[in-house]
């Protein structure tokens, strides 16, 4: 009757033990389905980053390409004023010049016709 009785209580631990691992087992799979799907999506948004990144790199060196660019330009306007500058003075001591001969050729012309 022991035996009877010992039996029995095996045979319903190995019941709930078999019960207790299918649902250990269920709830380890949903476990390991969940930290897959947070990897996948952890992958996913470094690969976003990474995309990014690279995107605002991108967009950091044409940028700098851009200010450089301008510099250039800022640079060639300035010599271009310089330049323009130093012909509109040449022009007006040429001006200068050209107007100091002709009234001392007009006075020697005056003085030859007197």
């Amino acid at each position: 009757e022991r035996l009877q009785f010992a039996l029995g209580e095996i045979d319903i631990l190995s019941k709930q033990l078999k019960w207790e691992k299918q649902a250990f087992d269920k709830a380890l799979s949903q476990v390991n389905s969940k930290v897959l799907k947070q990897s996948l999506q952890k992958d996913k948004l470094i690969r976003k980053c990474i995309e990014i990144e690279t995107h605002i790199q991108k967009q950091e060196n044409i940028l700098s390409c851009k200010e450089n660019e301008i510099k250039e330009l800022h640079y060639f306007v300035n010599k271009q004023k310089q330049i323009l500058k130093k012909q509109v003075s040449e022009f007006k001591i040429q001006r200068q010049q050209e107007s100091y001969i002709a009234n001392v050729l007009g006075k020697r012309l005056k003085k030859k016709i007197k």
